[in-house]
């Protein structure tokens, strides 16, 4: 087993687990990042702890891969805070502090505090490494738990104000990877095949079906089997925030968001449904109007990796299943009987559901030609973005900054904390710029009032 130290040990794992960017706010593990610059992945300096941590999350959501991110014992507090949308958000960041040494606590040393506490409730795994030797198994750990069962943050407090005492020591360290955990979903749970066929029956039986997908079918790559499965069966697609991409906007049975920052059609849809299908959804209080749309007592059907989840918000004695989204979830109820063309099936196509393509069409697809300058010109048509809190907000309702292609598709608003910038997060699938749009070229909520609607289109609901 070869001697090396432990900024050396860092720099390879990283690299040998698909990482090729990382961001961070000096100063922490400073001979680990030199090591990085040796192996090839790119560190990016950011203007806060918070900013790394939101970059780290884009990074995660686009990639499918941990999202990395440091912040020496000072700023630990800040990056705690920056992981509150990668928690929410099920995104798989690992992020990475340093402490003081052990005879430095207790001892008002300089600029320290306990910051442990501050991330227990916004990371899945949260461990001090105190020594070199624990270093292998406990990074190997934090890319398991990141991304294993529902995907989340993770922490790593480094002994040493800036992580040095663990990079700058040296021991007989060995790179291992488990190849599994590179990429999330690290494995896909196989569900009760009669629970699927049971789920499948009660699908065909209803009338007025509708498909709710949420960040499960983004992070577990579902997309193409929940519409294979809403063609099959003509059930329109509604989608949380952070699902937004998983159906083309202008397909016939896309729904638009429901919820609270919704589309009015979306939320009646939902609202009228016999039989809800969540997949890949917490339920939570935005996509359901504060679990008033669907209403309670609604027959669902959840589909979900973690099982605490099913039956959270929405208990019901219908049947649920527990398992990754494709393959083995949305796609295995294909086996359901199919019927002929979108829009001919159980469910009726969205126009027969209450949203007249005329009514969805600028609120859907805002010509390119109707975006301001700023965004016709700059957004290509594969991005993942940042933007302000109002951009979010006025996506759901609108659609979003979508051009032709598959444009941008927002995976969740940041909460409001005034007007600064916050990680506003887009899921283009594979996209191949991140976007950002800054108050100097056009707050998004002021881009969005800007939009002009395309002559023709029927009044504004």
């Amino acid at each position: 087993m070869p001697t090396m130290t432990g900024a050396r040990f860092l720099a390879e794992t990283l690299k040998a687990y698909g990482v090729s960017a990382v961001f961070y706010m000096p100063a922490i593990v400073r001979r680990a990042l030199m090591e990085m610059e040796d192996v090839g992945i790119r560190r990016i300096n950011t203007h806060g702890e918070k900013a790394a941590a939101y970059m780290a999350d884009g990074y995660a959501r686009t990639s499918r891969r941990p999202g990395i991110c440091f912040a020496q014992s000072v700023g630990a507090l800040n990056l705690a805070a920056g992981l509150q949308d990668a928690y929410l958000g099920l995104s798989p960041v690992i992020a990475i502090t340093g402490h003081r040494p052990l005879m430095h606590q207790y001892r008002n040393s300089y600029q320290e505090v306990d910051h442990m506490p501050a991330f227990e409730p916004v990371t899945k795994y949260n461990v001090v490494v105190d020594s070199i030797q624990q270093m292998p198994h406990l990074l190997r750990q934090a890319f398991r738990e990141a991304t294993s069962g529902a995907p989340g943050p993770v922490h790593l407090d480094f002994q040493g104000i800036a992580g040095d005492t663990i990079v700058d020591a040296e021991a007989a360290l060995e790179v291992l990877v488990e190849e599994a955990f590179t990429q999330m979903p690290a494995f896909r749970t196989e569900p009760d095949p009669e629970k699927v066929r049971e789920a499948a029956r009660v699908l065909t039986q209803a009338q007025r079906p509708v498909i709710v997908a949420g960040g499960g079918v983004t992070s577990s790559g579902a997309q193409q089997e929940v519409v294979q499965l809403a063609e099959m069966l003509s059930i329109p697609v509604a989608t949380s925030l952070n699902a937004k991409g998983t159906i083309p906007e202008d397909h016939p049975l896309a729904a638009g968001v429901p919820g609270s920052y919704s589309r009015w059609c979306a939320n009646r849809i939902v609202n009228e449904a016999d039989l809800v299908l969540f997949i890949g959804s917490h339920t939570g209080s935005q996509v359901t109007l504060d679990w008033k749309v669907p209403p309670m007592g609604t027959p669902v059907i959840q589909i979900d990796i973690d099982p605490s989840e099913i039956g959270r918000s929405y208990p019901s004695r219908r049947c649920q299943v527990n398992g990754a989204p494709p393959h083995r979830g949305a796609g295995t109820l294909g086996s359901a009987p199919r019927v002929d063309g979108p829009g001919q099936g159980i469910g009726g196509g969205v126009a027969r559901r209450g949203c007249s393509h005329a009514e969805l069409r600028w609120v859907t697809r805002p010509p390119r030609e109707n975006l301001p300058g700023d965004y016709r010109h700059a957004a290509p048509r594969r991005a993942a973005g940042v933007g302000h809190w109002p951009f979010g907000h006025m996506d759901g309702h609108h659609g979003g900054a979508q051009v032709p292609g598959p444009g941008l598709h927002p995976v969740r608003p940041a909460p409001w904390v005034g007007a600064s910038p916050r990680h506003w997060g887009l899921n283009a699938p594979h996209p191949s710029v991140l976007w950002c749009a800054s108050p100097a070229t056009g707050a998004s909520g002021t881009t969005c009032q800007s939009w002009k609607r395309p002559p023709g289109t029927g009044s504004t609901p």
